[in-house]
């Protein structure tokens, strides 16, 4: 993403780093199921009182299916409220280091350095 032959975008600086941290976080999430999840993930979540019904203990195996099932519970299984937590804070560092990019090119180092601290 070059601009005028030098330099680059924030904002492709800004998503680039973004994805990196998403496929970063999917790798390790990939690591954990296959060498530290039990083979038998629970098929639903666990109730109030941390009981998973009986009927519901379905061994997913290490396959692709119990993959998806482990990463889906993993991000979205704790309700909106919990997205929502995390959610919140990541959009507002994305715009913090949009304002950071912007402010680099328009700043001498020394003083970005100071003003950044």
């Amino acid at each position: 993403a070059v601009t005028n032959g030098s330099g680059f975008l924030a904002s492709t600086a800004v998503c680039c780093d973004e994805l990196f941290k998403l496929t970063l976080c999917t790798v390790v999430m990939v690591g954990y199921y296959v060498f530290r999840a039990p083979s038998a993930y629970p098929a639903v979540l666990p109730t109030a009182d941390g009981e998973i019904p009986v009927a519901d203990k379905v061994s997913s195996g290490k396959s692709l299916r119990g993959l998806i099932r482990f990463y889906y519970r993993e991000v979205f299984g704790h309700g909106t409220r919990e997205i929502l937590k995390l959610a919140l804070p990541a959009l507002c560092y994305t715009i913090q280091k949009n304002c950071l990019y912007v402010a680099i090119t328009h700043l001498e180092a020394a003083v970005y350095m100071v003003t950044y601290q």
